[in-house]
């Protein structure tokens, strides 16, 4: 019986040590798992907080460089200021402390071309076009350039020459002569007399029509451009 007693309870302790055994080893896999989980965790928050580290950096700098770009504005319009004031001070003092305006050379360009030429070139583009529509004589004339053969110091050689002719006279005349009687600088006469004049020129050929019943017969109001003909170089 004795015998027989310690042999189960050799039995009993060698099942119990195989199921520690097996406990032990089920367990370590756990232990693992959770201890990487927790080093998972740690890197994370590692993370998390370098993250927001550097958000912080990132808007430090961005504080730093708005302040600098305000600074330098400011070195700026405080330098510019001082010019200004330098030179009005300079103007001022030689010109017996009287108030100057600094123009700038578009300014005085404006103002000089419109005192002078009684209109602005450097207007928009809207007003540029509209000018130029107004005064563009393609509409009214033809013009073209006509080859002729000529024979120079022996040779044959071709040479180039502008010229214009008027599309329709009659219309070009009952239009002028309407914009006379607008800006009533026609005689009060029952009849118009118009004259036809021709100018020969060393380097063109003119011909006009000229309206005679004018309030001011010497101004170029009453004059029509009917045709004209460069003459070309010899």
């Amino acid at each position: 019986m004795k015998n027989k007693w310690e042999r189960d309870r050799k039995d009993w302790t060698v099942e119990q040590k195989l199921k520690e055994a097996t406990r032990q080893r089920l367990k370590a896999p756990e232990d693992m798992c959770r201890t990487l989980k927790l080093a998972l965790d740690t890197k994370e928050k590692k993370c998390e907080e370098l993250a927001e580290q550097l958000a912080c950096s990132v808007n430090k700098i961005s504080n730093i460089t708005t302040q600098l770009e305000l600074t330098e504005n400011s070195l700026d319009a405080m330098k510019k200021s001082s010019f200004l004031s330098a030179t009005r001070s300079k103007e001022a003092s030689s010109k017996g402390r009287k108030e100057v305006k600094i123009l700038s050379a578009e300014i005085i360009m404006k103002a000089f071309f419109k005192k002078s030429l009684k209109f602005d070139v450097l207007s928009s583009r809207l007003s540029v076009t509209n000018l130029r529509k107004k005064i563009d004589v393609t509409g009214r004339h033809n013009i073209e350039i006509v080859e002729k053969e000529v024979l120079k110091e022996g040779v044959k050689t071709t040479i180039r020459s502008a010229r214009c002719s008027i599309k329709n006279l009659a219309t070009e005349i009952r239009e002028r002569v309407e914009n006379l009687e607008k800006h009533n600088l026609l005689l009060a006469t029952d009849e118009l007399t118009v004259c036809l004049l021709g100018d020969k020129g060393s380097d063109a050929t003119k011909l006009c029509v000229s309206i005679e019943d004018v309030a001011n017969p010497n101004s170029p109001g009453n004059l029509l451009l009917a045709g004209i003909k460069k003459r070309p170089p010899m």
